[in-house]
């Protein structure tokens, strides 16, 4: 799953800040969103967006994790709604909208 978070406008740190706010609120969380693999961001140099590409045990588990938040500030849903999850979709330096591509791993290279 690929996320694209929009900034408010070019802000290296704001991008930094915003995914500590995200690692913060994954590390805090009681319950962790079951068949989330793995998080990776990259910032590119423009600091007008940050890339989350998220590997999930399926599309069906990302999806339930989506539903357990209840921001209606967060158009496809909110991993959660403790107060960290909140300030990661209320940061002063994002857009609220942002765009969510899901891609299926259909093979693997294997010596």
């Amino acid at each position: 799953m690929v996320v694209r978070q929009l900034l408010l406008r070019p802000d290296p740190q704001a991008q930094r800040d915003w995914v500590d706010t995200v690692l913060v609120a994954l590390e805090a969380d009681p319950h962790p969103p079951a068949g989330l693999l793995s998080a990776t961001f990259f910032l590119p140099d423009d600091g007008a967006h940050v890339l989350n590409l998220a590997e999930w045990t399926s599309a069906a588990a990302h999806r339930a994790a989506l539903q357990r938040g209840a921001d209606p500030r967060a158009q496809h849903g909110s991993i959660g709604d403790s107060p960290l999850w909140r300030a990661v979709r209320s940061h002063p330096g994002i857009r609220a909208e942002h765009e969510v591509r899901r891609f299926q791993l259909l093979g693997a290279v294997e010596p």
